[in-house]
C-alpha cells in the first residue's frame, strides 16, 4: 500500500526496536482531557510503554475542543486519527455514533464493529508492526507494558484471545450468545462446548501479520454472511455488541485453533475484570497496594473493564484507577514542564 501521510503525533521507532502499536477508539463525544489522561498518562507513564500508539478520535469529541490536547498528544506520541460519525439510524443523539459504509450502508453500523475496519486500514498503509494489540479505551487501566508478556502467554501462538470469567460462559445464555444467533443462527454455535468461556472483542493481541489476517477474515466474514442474510443484526443495528458476537463464532467455529491462544480471565497481558467484579469477587486477589494480580502473582498489566464495580461492597478498582491516574498525572504534566 502507498505511505500513509503523516498525522499529528505520530510515533518514531527505534530501528533497533520491535516495533510494536496499541489501537483504541476514543470516539465518545462526551470525551474530556482528564479522561484522555486515564489512557495515555497511564500508559506512557505508569506501564512505560514506548512503543506507538493510534486512538482514533472524532472533531467533535469534547477534549478535541481544547487547544492543549493536540500539543499534548504530540509529546506523547500518539497519533490521532479523525474519524467521522453521524447519529446511528435507531437513535435520537449521537452517542457513540455510526458511520457509513460501502457495503453495510449509511448511518447505522456502530462504531463498535466500524473499528475493525480502522484498525485493518491503520495496519495496512504501515510497514509491518512485529506486535499489535487492539484495547477498548474507556474501561483500559494500564499498570505495566503487556507486551513482554506475549511470548510466554501466546504459547508459541500468533494471536491472543482473551477469555472473560466462565461464571458466564458462552454456552449458557447470555449477551455474546445472543449475538452470534442473532447473525449466525444455532449453526453459529455448533462448535462450542459446555464452559467455554465467552471472549472479550475490545482486547486482542498478536504479532503484526497474524493481526492483518485475522482482521481481513472477520471483516470478510461478516460482509458475506449481511449479503447473504441481509440480517441487519449482523451490524450490530439497535444490536450493542455484535462484534462480541462475531469474535466469538470466528474462534469457536472458523479459526484453526493452532493459531490462536485463549488466556483465562486472570492469566494474559490483559486481564478482563467485568464479570469477576459482578459475579465471582471472591476470584479476585490483589496486593497490598490493591492492584490485581494475575494467577501468577504478578500485577496484571492490563486491567480491562475496571469500572464494572458496583456499591460500596465493590472491588475499589475505580478509587486505584484514580490513584493511579492522580500520581502518574501530575508526574507526566510537571516532566512537560505544565503546572
Amino acid at each position: 500500500a502507498a505511505a500513509a501521510p503523516p498525522r499529528v503525533g505520530a510515533a518514531v521507532t527505534a530501528a533497533s526496536a520491535p516495533r510494536q502499536l496499541v489501537m483504541a477508539a476514543a470516539t465518545a463525544p462526551t470525551y474530556t482531557r482528564s479522561k484522555l489522561s486515564e489512557f495515555v498518562d497511564t500508559m506512557r507513564h505508569e506501564a512505560e510503554y514506548e512503543g506507538d500508539c493510534a486512538l482514533f478520535v472524532l472533531s467533535e469529541t469534547a477534549a478535541f475542543n481544547d487547544p492543549t490536547v493536540k500539543p499534548w498528544m504530540a509529546r506523547e506520541r500518539v497519533d490521532l486519527v479523525h474519524k467521522e460519525v453521524s447519529t446511528c439510524a435507531w437513535q435520537t443523539q449521537v452517542s457513540n455514533g455510526c458511520v457509513d459504509d460501502a457495503v453495510w450502508g449509511n448511518n447505522r453500523v456502530p462504531v463498535a464493529l466500524a473499528r475493525y475496519r480502522w484498525y485493518l486500514k491503520y495496519l495496512k498503509e504501515r510497514p509491518p508492526y512485529d506486535l499489535v494489540l487492539w484495547t477498548d479505551f474507556r474501561d483500559a487501566m494500564w499498570v505495566r507494558d503487556p507486551f513482554p508478556d506475549f511470548a510466554a502467554d501466546s504459547r508459541g501462538k500468533d494471536l491472543i484471545f482473551f477469555a472473560e470469567h466462565t461464571v458466564a460462559p458462552l454456552s449458557k445464555p447470555g449477551f455474546t450468545r445472543n449475538w452470534v444467533q442473532s447473525c449466525w443462527g444455532a449453526e453459529g454455535l455448533a462448535s462450542v462446548k459446555d464452559g467455554d468461556p465467552v471472549l472479550c472483542s475490545g482486547n486482542a493481541m498478536g504479532r503484526g501479520p497474524a493481526v492483518v489476517a485475522y482482521l481481513e477474515e472477520y471483516l470478510d466474514a461478516v460482509n458475506k454472511q449481511f449479503v447473504r442474510t441481509n440480517r441487519t443484526a449482523c451490524l450490530g443495528v439497535s444490536l450493542k455488541g455484535m462484534d462480541q458476537g462475531h469474535h466469538n463464532r470466528m474462534a469457536y467455529g472458523v479459526l484453526d485453533p493452532s493459531r490462536f491462544t485463549v488466556t483465562p480471565y486472570d492469566q494474559g497481558p490483559v486481564y478482563t475484570a467485568g464479570l469477576v467484579a459482578k459475579r465471582a469477587p471472591h476470584d479476585l486477589k490483589k496486593d497490598g497496594e490493591g492492584y490485581v494480580l494475575r494467577s501468577d502473582g504478578r500485577r496484571a498489566a492490563l486491567v480491562h473493564q475496571f469500572d464494572r464495580d458496583d456499591g460500596p461492597d465493590g472491588l475499589n478498582l475505580i478509587k486505584l484507577m484514580r490513584t493511579i491516574v492522580g500520581r502518574v498525572g501530575i508526574a507526566a504534566r510537571l516532566a512537560r514542564g505544565e503546572k
